[in-house]
């Protein structure tokens, strides 16, 4: 076995122009040397690719011609030579050995399709903050998507993130597609990836709430669920977040984006229909009892994350 495998370093970038920059320079920095760093940049206009061009030409540039989104990893994907692929946001970085550390707990573990790094983040986000206070190594059934090492034979497998999500839960729809395949995700709180976190592209508001997060938030899950669940236990999932959701935006005083991503989301079903593809059982169980450590925490009635199981340890 190879215990020095090469690694794609797969960046998506959209109008962040210094902050890639700055990834860049960190991925380099990296003690794990045997690396091809691809930047996939979705039609920005911030002069992103040119500062590639003429600051990193080692580096595989990808332009395309215009926003598709999270799908845009997807081309990095196809164009990637790696064994393992490591996915970065273009405001995400990996520390000195993030990299070797997570290559060397897949390589030990022959069943785990992800590592799931620790996200460091300087963001204001709860979330953010709980999971960077994680410092135990646990099976999960989910990762953040701005720090994580894929298998690329997974990736031949089952195929890539979920074009019609655009942005948000993609990890959540790829994970369930990893786990009904019989692979595993480890949560490594060794492999450590900062998430420079910029507001650019954002529309954070004064509490530090993302009102297009909150928009696709709600869009995809009610997809996913349609994507992956029989149609009798879509349905009560579905009310279920619809009146959850509904309460929130009615409190939080965002009840026109979440009725603007319901109308969205029931727009979509049709043209989606095609690809459903139901889970097993098992599979659905693990998202919602939580019975696979880390527990599937989105189906809560209230909008924020309920703190999953394997957070309460210490």
């Amino acid at each position: 076995m190879n215990e020095n495998p090469l690694v794609t370093v797969n960046i998506l970038s959209f109008n962040r122009k210094d902050e890639l920059r700055n990834t860049l320079i960190k991925v380099y920095e990296q003690d794990y040397k045997n690396i091809e760093v691809i930047v996939v940049d979705n039609a920005s206009g911030d002069g992103s690719a040119e500062m590639v061009k003429k600051e990193f030409p080692e580096v595989q540039l990808i332009q395309l011609e215009k926003n598709i989104g999270i799908a845009g990893w997807n081309e990095g994907f196809k164009a990637a030579k790696g064994e393992y692929v490591l996915v970065l946001d273009d405001d995400s970085y990996p520390t000195g050995s993030t990299i070797s550390v997570g290559i060397e707990k897949i390589i030990d573990n022959p069943n785990v399709a992800i590592i799931a790094c620790k996200i460091v983040s300087n963001s204001g986000y709860k979330r953010d903050n709980e999971l960077a206070k994680i410092d135990f190594e646990n099976f999960v059934n989910s990762f953040t998507g701005c720090g994580a090492i894929i298998r690329k034979n997974v990736l031949e497998k089952i195929g890539g993130f979920e074009k019609e999500l655009f942005i948000y839960f993609h990890e959540v729809e790829f994970s369930i597609r990893v786990i009904d395949a019989g692979w595993n995700i480890l949560f490594c709180p060794t492999s450590i990836v900062i998430h420079n976190f910029s507001i650019a592209n954002r529309q954070v508001d004064s509490n530090l709430v993302d009102c297009r997060k909150v928009f696709f938030d709600v869009r995809n899950l009610i997809l996913i669920i349609y994507l992956h669940f029989p149609l009798t236990k879509s349905i009560f999932l579905i009310v279920r977040i619809i009146l959850g959701r509904i309460l929130y935006g009615f409190l939080e005083k965002k009840l026109n984006i979440v009725l603007s991503a319901l109308k969205s989301a029931f727009s979509r079903m049709r043209a989606i229909k095609s690809q459903r593809k139901t889970i097993s059982d098992y599979t659905r169980k693990q998202y919602l009892n939580g019975s696979f450590a880390g527990g599937f925490f989105f189906f809560n009635s209230n909008y924020g994350l309920r703190r999953p199981k394997w957070m309460k340890q210490n």
